[in-house]
Protein backbone atom coordinates (compact mmCIF):
# COMPACT_ATOMS: atom_id res chain seq x y z
CA UNK A 1 0.00 0.00 0.00
CA UNK A 2 0.56 3.35 0.65
CA UNK A 3 3.15 2.59 3.17
CA UNK A 4 4.82 0.75 1.40
CA UNK A 5 5.93 3.57 -1.68
CA UNK A 6 6.96 6.00 0.88
CA UNK A 7 9.21 3.29 2.93
CA UNK A 8 10.27 2.39 -0.92
CA UNK A 9 11.11 5.97 -1.63
CA UNK A 10 13.03 6.52 1.80
CA UNK A 11 14.60 3.46 1.00
CA UNK A 12 15.80 4.62 -2.05
CA UNK A 13 16.92 7.91 -0.39
CA UNK A 14 19.20 6.23 2.45
CA UNK A 15 20.91 4.05 -0.93
CA UNK A 16 21.40 7.03 -2.21
CA UNK A 17 22.63 9.22 0.90
CA UNK A 18 25.11 5.81 2.05
CA UNK A 19 26.21 5.53 -2.01
CA UNK A 20 27.23 9.63 -1.67
CA UNK A 21 28.50 9.15 1.63
CA UNK A 22 31.00 5.89 0.53
CA UNK A 23 31.96 8.04 -3.08
CA UNK A 24 34.07 10.57 -1.13
CA UNK A 25 34.92 8.54 1.53
CA UNK A 26 36.79 6.07 -1.25
CA UNK A 27 38.15 9.40 -2.74
CA UNK A 28 39.36 10.20 0.81
CA UNK A 29 40.90 6.56 1.18
CA UNK A 30 41.48 4.87 -1.65
CA UNK A 31 43.05 1.76 0.21
CA UNK A 32 39.76 1.88 1.75
CA UNK A 33 37.99 1.24 -1.72
CA UNK A 34 40.36 -1.58 -2.73
CA UNK A 35 40.08 -3.59 0.08
CA UNK A 36 35.94 -3.51 -0.35
CA UNK A 37 36.79 -4.44 -4.01
CA UNK A 38 36.01 -0.96 -5.71
CA UNK A 39 39.25 -0.87 -8.11
CA UNK A 40 38.77 2.78 -9.26
CA UNK A 41 41.00 4.25 -7.36
CA UNK A 42 43.89 1.99 -7.18
CA UNK A 43 45.90 4.05 -8.96
CA UNK A 44 45.62 6.67 -5.70
CA UNK A 45 46.94 6.38 -2.25
CA UNK A 46 45.30 7.75 0.80
CA UNK A 47 46.66 11.33 2.19
CA UNK A 48 48.17 10.56 5.78
CA UNK A 49 48.63 13.87 6.74
CA UNK A 50 47.35 15.32 9.59
CA UNK A 51 45.04 17.88 7.43
CA UNK A 52 44.01 14.99 5.40
CA UNK A 53 42.74 12.87 8.25
CA UNK A 54 41.00 15.74 9.60
CA UNK A 55 39.07 16.12 6.87
CA UNK A 56 38.34 11.64 6.87
CA UNK A 57 37.04 12.84 10.36
CA UNK A 58 35.04 15.88 9.39
CA UNK A 59 33.55 13.55 6.57
CA UNK A 60 32.02 11.46 9.38
CA UNK A 61 30.84 14.31 11.50
CA UNK A 62 29.15 15.86 9.31
CA UNK A 63 27.52 12.34 7.74
CA UNK A 64 26.62 11.70 10.92
CA UNK A 65 25.07 14.93 11.67
CA UNK A 66 22.73 15.05 8.27
CA UNK A 67 21.73 11.01 8.91
CA UNK A 68 18.65 11.88 10.90
CA UNK A 69 18.28 15.62 8.70
CA UNK A 70 17.84 14.21 5.62
CA UNK A 71 16.65 10.36 6.11
CA UNK A 72 13.49 9.72 8.30
CA UNK A 73 14.31 6.29 10.15
CA UNK A 74 10.55 6.18 10.93
CA UNK A 75 9.59 6.07 7.31
CA UNK A 76 11.94 3.18 6.45
CA UNK A 77 11.38 -0.42 5.57
CA UNK A 78 12.87 -2.54 8.58
CA UNK A 79 15.52 -4.28 6.76
CA UNK A 80 16.69 -0.15 5.79
CA UNK A 81 16.21 0.89 9.54
CA UNK A 82 18.75 -2.09 10.34
CA UNK A 83 21.09 -0.75 7.73
CA UNK A 84 20.07 2.99 8.97
CA UNK A 85 21.50 1.79 12.16
CA UNK A 86 24.28 -0.16 11.24
CA UNK A 87 25.70 3.15 9.32
CA UNK A 88 24.83 5.37 12.35
CA UNK A 89 27.32 3.07 14.50
CA UNK A 90 29.67 2.76 12.02
CA UNK A 91 30.12 6.20 11.74
CA UNK A 92 30.04 6.19 15.64
CA UNK A 93 32.54 4.13 15.82
CA UNK A 94 35.16 5.83 13.59
CA UNK A 95 34.66 9.12 15.31
CA UNK A 96 35.04 7.39 18.45
CA UNK A 97 38.42 6.32 17.62
CA UNK A 98 39.45 9.04 16.01
CA UNK A 99 38.93 10.74 19.46
CA UNK A 100 40.12 7.43 21.61
CA UNK A 101 42.91 6.22 19.59
CA UNK A 102 46.29 7.58 17.68
CA UNK A 103 47.67 4.97 15.85
CA UNK A 104 48.93 7.59 12.98
CA UNK A 105 50.70 9.08 15.95
CA UNK A 106 51.59 5.65 17.86
CA UNK A 107 51.54 2.77 15.72
CA UNK A 108 54.35 2.71 12.79
CA UNK A 109 52.56 -0.63 11.92
CA UNK A 110 49.55 1.40 10.27
CA UNK A 111 52.12 2.46 7.38
CA UNK A 112 53.39 -0.75 6.49
CA UNK A 113 49.73 -1.30 5.14
CA UNK A 114 50.15 1.72 2.98
CA UNK A 115 53.64 0.35 1.61
CA UNK A 116 52.80 -3.11 0.93
CA UNK A 117 49.19 -4.10 0.91
CA UNK A 118 48.80 -0.87 -1.63
CA UNK A 119 50.02 -2.67 -4.28
CA UNK A 120 49.14 -6.41 -3.30
CA UNK A 121 45.71 -6.05 -2.80
CA UNK A 122 45.55 -4.71 -6.53
CA UNK A 123 47.68 -7.33 -8.16
CA UNK A 124 46.22 -10.19 -6.19
CA UNK A 125 42.45 -9.39 -6.13
CA UNK A 126 41.96 -6.83 -8.99
CA UNK A 127 39.70 -8.30 -12.20
CA UNK A 128 41.22 -5.35 -14.43
CA UNK A 129 43.21 -6.22 -17.05
CA UNK A 130 47.01 -7.04 -15.75
CA UNK A 131 48.46 -3.75 -17.55
CA UNK A 132 45.56 -1.50 -15.76
CA UNK A 133 46.48 -3.02 -12.04
CA UNK A 134 50.51 -2.87 -13.29
CA UNK A 135 49.86 0.81 -13.97
CA UNK A 136 47.67 0.99 -10.83
CA UNK A 137 50.09 -0.21 -8.72
CA UNK A 138 53.13 1.89 -10.24
CA UNK A 139 51.08 5.31 -9.46
CA UNK A 140 50.96 4.02 -5.83
CA UNK A 141 54.43 3.46 -5.58
CA UNK A 142 55.21 6.79 -6.79
CA UNK A 143 52.79 7.93 -3.97
CA UNK A 144 54.51 5.91 -1.36
CA UNK A 145 57.37 8.09 -0.31
CA UNK A 146 54.78 10.57 0.68
CA UNK A 147 53.51 8.24 3.18
CA UNK A 148 56.32 7.66 4.76
CA UNK A 149 56.90 11.81 4.51
CA UNK A 150 53.53 11.68 6.63
CA UNK A 151 54.61 8.49 8.98
CA UNK A 152 57.77 10.88 9.59
CA UNK A 153 56.10 14.00 10.68
CA UNK A 154 52.98 12.07 12.35
CA UNK A 155 54.63 9.19 14.85
CA UNK A 156 55.43 10.77 18.15
CA UNK A 157 57.06 8.26 20.53
CA UNK A 158 55.46 5.26 19.36
CA UNK A 159 55.98 2.30 22.51
CA UNK A 160 58.94 -0.15 21.31
CA UNK A 161 57.31 -3.14 20.75
CA UNK A 162 55.41 -1.60 18.31
CA UNK A 163 58.33 -0.10 16.28
CA UNK A 164 60.04 -3.47 16.44
CA UNK A 165 56.92 -5.27 14.66
CA UNK A 166 56.85 -2.94 12.15
CA UNK A 167 60.75 -3.24 11.83
CA UNK A 168 60.08 -6.81 11.18
CA UNK A 169 57.08 -6.32 9.00
CA UNK A 170 59.10 -4.15 6.90
CA UNK A 171 61.39 -6.94 6.27
CA UNK A 172 58.45 -8.90 4.61
CA UNK A 173 57.64 -5.47 2.64
CA UNK A 174 60.96 -5.44 0.80
CA UNK A 175 61.06 -9.16 0.71
CA UNK A 176 57.52 -8.79 -1.31
CA UNK A 177 59.36 -5.67 -3.40
CA UNK A 178 62.14 -7.85 -3.87
CA UNK A 179 60.85 -10.98 -5.16
CA UNK A 180 56.93 -11.43 -4.90
CA UNK A 181 56.18 -8.04 -6.58
CA UNK A 182 57.34 -9.63 -9.82
CA UNK A 183 55.67 -12.95 -9.77
CA UNK A 184 52.41 -11.41 -8.59
CA UNK A 185 52.98 -8.90 -11.73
Amino acid sequence: GLAGTFAQGMDAQLDAFFRSYLEEHFRQQPMAATQLGDHRFDHLLDDVSSPARRAWQALDQRTLKDLPRRIDRARLSRAAQIDYDIFEQDLKRSLWLVENTHPFEEDPRVYNGYVSDSVFLPLAQSTLPRETNISNCLARMEQIPAVIGAARQNLTHPPRVFVETALRQNQGAIAFYEKDLFELA
